[in-house]
């Protein structure tokens, strides 16, 4: 996965050393194939309860911060999220 998200090898060994990382540029989401800017969120990899590894940008988990940034990216073009579903 953190290929996927193309971070450098010096980024890569900060991140397995549970160093925080600033990240400027783009992050590429498999789940919606989609790059989303960011310039300067925080990424760090954290242990959950369960001793799994969770990768985090910006004090959440990938996933959740991909998912808001999708929301914030239709939100942009006045499309409907999930949030907001129109009723007919």
């Amino acid at each position: 996965m953190l290929d996927t998200l193309n971070f450098s090898d010096g980024v890569i060994k900060k991140l397995c050393m549970f160093k925080d990382v600033t990240i400027k540029g783009e992050l590429y989401s498999t789940e919606f194939r989609q790059h989303f800017k960011t310039d300067g969120s925080v990424c760090s990899l954290k242990e959950t309860s369960d001793g799994k590894f969770d990768l985090q940008i910006d004090g959440v988990s990938h996933v959740n911060w991909f998912r808001r940034k999708k929301e914030e990216f239709m939100k942009t073009f006045g499309l409907p999220t999930k949030k907001t579903k129109q009723r007919y």
